[in-house]
Order: structure tokens, then C-alpha cells, then sequence
């Protein structure tokens, strides 16, 4: 099948990220359409920053780190990552928009790294314990940093998300054989953790994104099948994500600040774009002409959503698209020679991506921008 044109073109350009290196892998984007990520070389990846026209700028790293990575990066341009030294040492850092380096620390424990942080500038990373060999989760605010406790009987944590811009923290507690023991908790200002609320019959529950107020993860239950919920925590309640139509399955991707979850909803010979708001009823989105497969993974707090649409054997014709607020599909420009797949997505409705690229006989990596003109 011929490559799908844009069905509206002009409307977003598509940008290629500088790679000096092997590969690229810009994993989030601001309002800005500044984006971040790492550039990976013979000697490692660094941490790098992308302007909305493709230009690098390679971000500093603490001496003894030659290696490292940008994980966020939010509206007022502070980015956060961390670095990683031959003995596996790792150090949370942040940047700000100039680029200067800042260590985040963690009273008596050295390794550390940082995984999210929003628009108040509220970082969430986690710090290792050599004592026991466990992960906790920690928080930062303005530099101080606050371990995120785990539920009685358990050893370690693992942090999904702030919600709002000073509300409480989701993730998740574990402990037992193995840490399986997976249970879903919140975190007050303290550290202090609070089991959320499951469905009866839960063996074991476990979160997998959050934004806003509403959270979303997976039920494993006694007995039957593993099913996706979606957690209200400006109500404390837990309801199970329903399925579409005829679907036999279904994964939730992302949520938005508003609380409308995306992802893919499924059946044996077909696979779609799901919606899911707050309130009201889930949509499934549709593919472009001639198409029978794609899914969502990224939506903003407008409401648009981006993904892919393909054939129903997803082979050759996989193409990167967008959907508006009503829900229309629009494909967005293809890579050359390679099959494009968004990750993230801007307030003003830039898509970002990344695509496996032939260079030089290998197959790479590379990390590309869809622009939007909105302004």
C-alpha cells in the first residue's frame, strides 16, 4: 500500500533531531516544543536537549560522569535526569533552562536518579539502599529531598506520578518473594503512605501511569483474568476501564491532566485508538481509509491524541497520526523509509517521536519532531 499523505498539509512539519552519535531517544516535550532525551555514542549516551527546530545542545554532566540521561523536562525549560559512572554509581541532576548543572541529593544515600518532574518544579526520582539491596522513591522540592515511605511489611517503592501541581504523589509499594507483592499507594507531604482502594476479590494491583487526579494500572485478581482500572483520587474510588464494542482487550497508554485516559482496545483481527474520559462514554477512534489496526499513546490536556494507524497485518503501511478533539484522524508526515511512532505530545499539539532509521547496513534509533503551527 502507497504511503498515506497528510491530510492537511502544512499544519505540522516534521523535524529530524540531531544525532551525532549512534541514536537518539528524546523521550518528553513542553509547551515549549523543547524536547529531551539522549544521544547514545561509542562512549555512551549523554544527556541532550533538542529546540523545536532540531538543534542539540549536549547538557553537562559531574566530574567522574561521563555518561547520563535527560528523563523530563518541564514548561519552564528545568530538566532532570541523572548520571552514571563505570562502577554503576548514579547521581539525580537537574538542569535549568540555560543549562546549568545542579546535583539533586539525598542525606546519606549516593546513588540516586530523577524520573519526573512538573510545572512547580517538584521532582520524583528514586535513591538505592545498599542495606538490604532495595529501591525507595523519593521526592524532591526545591532541592530537599523527602524518601517516599513503603506500607508496613514493606521494603521498597516506586513512584507513577504527581498529581496536580501540589497535590499528593501515586506509585506503588512492594515487598514479599520476589517484590511481588505489588500495592498501589499515595504519599502525603511527609513521605507517609496510604494503601488506594482496590476492587474485592484483589490478589494484587499495580500502577502504570498518572496525571491530574486520576491514575490507571492493572487488577490481578484471585481468580479470572488481569483487568485494567482507572483510580478517581479526587474521590478515593477505583473503577475498572470498560471495554468497547466487541473488544476482547484492552491497554491503557496515558492520561491526561484532565483525566481522559488513551491506549488500545482490541479484538482477535483487529486492534484501535481508545478513548476513555473522566465522565461520559469511552470512543474508539478510527484509522485512516483502508486501515484496520493502530493505537493511541499520547494525549495533552486539550484532548488531542496522537498514535498509529496501519493495515490489519501492520506490516508495511504503519503511519504516524493524530486525532483532533472531535475525534477526526489526520496522518502525519512519514519518515523516510522507516515507520514513525509517537511517544509524547506538546500543549500546542506537537507530536514526538521516534523511528528505526537504516544507517550505514544497521538499523538505529533516531528521534524526530512533528511541529504544529498553533500557536
Amino acid at each position: 500500500m502507497a504511503p498515506i499523505a497528510s491530510a492537511a498539509p502544512g499544519v505540522r512539519r516534521l523535524v529530524t533531531l540531531e544525532t551525532p552519535g549512534l541514536e537518539s531517544r528524546a523521550v518528553d516535550i513542553n509547551e515549549s516544543d523543547v524536547s529531551v532525551g539522549s544521544v547514545d555514542r561509542a562512549s555512551g549516551n549523554v544527556p541532550v536537549r533538542w529546540d523545536r527546530n532540531g538543534r542539540l545542545t549536549e547538557l553537562p554532566l559531574p566530574d567522574g560522569f561521563g555518561t547520563g540521561r535527560a528523563n523530563g523536562i518541564n514548561d519552564a525549560g528545568t530538566i532532570i535526569g541523572y548520571a552514571y559512572g563505570n562502577d554503576y554509581s548514579t547521581r539525580a541532576l537537574s538542569w535549568d533552562r540555560d543549562g546549568s548543572l545542579t546535583a539533586l541529593t539525598v542525606p546519606d544515600h549516593e546513588n540516586a536518579e530523577a524520573d519526573h518532574i512538573n510545572r512547580r518544579g517538584v521532582v520524583l526520582g528514586q535513591v538505592y539502599e545498599p542495606k538490604g539491596q532495595q529501591f525507595r522513591a523519593v521526592r524532591w522540592d526545591h532541592g530537599r529531598a523527602t524518601l517516599l515511605e513503603p506500607l508496613p511489611g514493606h521494603a521498597r517503592t516506586h513512584a507513577w506520578g504527581l498529581l496536580g501541581d501540589n497535590g499528593p504523589i501515586v506509585g506503588d509499594s512492594f515487598g514479599g518473594d520476589a517484590g511481588s507483592d505489588y500495592i498501589p499507594v499515595q504519599w502525603d507531604r511527609s513521605g507517609k503512605a496510604t494503601a488506594l482502594p482496590v476492587p474485592p476479590g484483589t490478589q494484587r494491583a499495580f500502577l502504570q501511569g498518572a496525571n491530574g487526579y486520576t491514575a490507571f494500572g492493572s487488577i490481578i485478581p484471585v481468580s479470572g483474568l488481569t483487568y485494567s482500572v482507572r483510580w478517581d483520587l479526587d474521590k478515593g474510588t477505583v473503577s475498572p476501564i470498560p471495554f468497547i464494542g466487541t473488544a476482547e482487550w484492552l491497554y491503557p497508554t496515558a492520561v491526561n491532566g484532565c483525566g481522559t485516559i488513551v491506549g488500545i482496545t482490541r479484538r482477535s483481527y483487529w486492534s484501535a485508538g481508545a478513548k476513555w474520559p473522566a465522565s461520559g462514554d469511552a470512543v474508539q477512534l478510527p484509522w485512516l481509509p483502508g486501515h484496520a489496526s493502530g493505537g493511541a499513546f499520547a494525549i495533552n490536556d486539550a484532548g488531542a491524541v496522537a498514535g498509529i494507524s496501519s493495515s490489519a497485518d501492520a506490516t508495511d503501511d504503519e503511519v504516524p497520526v493524530v486525532w483532533d478533539v472531535a475525534g477526526n484522524v489526520t496522518a502525519l508526515e512519514q519518515v523516510p523509509g522507516a515507520k514513525g511512532m509517537p511517544v509524547a505530545m506538546s500543549e500546542r499539539g506537537s507530536v514526538l517521536g521516534y523511528a528505526m532509521v537504516k544507517v550505514d547496513q544497521s538499523y538505529r534509533y533516531r528521534s524526530f519532531l512533528w511541529t504544529s503551527s498553533r500557536r
